[in-house]
């Protein structure tokens, strides 16, 4: 397990855990690509990632960077919840996918994806689920995951 978690390159991009030096490698406008962000000082973003990494079983954040341009180009998040289901089974949650958009289309979402549900599968998740819009199910279809429930939402902010 120790391995898959170390970084690791491959074709220019490092995989790796989210640092709280990310802040100054485009972690804003990489995660603003995905959805609203709202005003993430870096305050803000080391408090969230110090109680993250205060849960190193539970919050797994992987960022991909580019060496070229110490940039980084990717961001997902397996979150594992411990159940009483499945005999006190684990399951994970995929969160937060996000290529920047200048290196769309290039495998790397796909590389992401796929690094996260094996990670699922190794730290003994009996199943890895994620939320996404209609217009991108076919991605993560190409990835392996398949629709299996309706998602439902009620959020509290804007």
């Amino acid at each position: 397990m120790e391995n898959v978690l170390q970084p690791r390159e491959i074709e220019g991009i490092v995989i790796r855990r989210l640092e709280s030096g990310d802040f100054q490698k485009g972690i804003i406008e990489l995660l603003s690509t995905l959805t609203k962000v709202g005003n993430l000082t870096e305050e803000i973003f080391c408090r969230t990632l110090s109680f993250m990494n205060s849960r190193p079983n539970e919050y797994y954040v992987i960022v991909f960077e580019d060496l070229a341009t110490q940039k980084l180009v990717a961001h997902g998040t397996l979150l594992v919840e411990q159940k009483l289901l499945y005999e006190g089974g684990k399951c994970g949650h995929i969160e937060d996918v996000v290529v920047a958009k200048n290196c769309q289309g290039r495998g790397i979402g796909k590389q992401l994806v796929t690094f996260l549900v094996n990670l699922s599968r190794e730290l003994g998740c009996y199943k890895v689920i994620l939320d996404c819009k209609d217009e991108i199910k076919g991605f993560y279809e190409i990835c392996g995951l398949e629709q299996r429930f309706v998602c439902m939402a009620k959020y509290h902010m804007k």
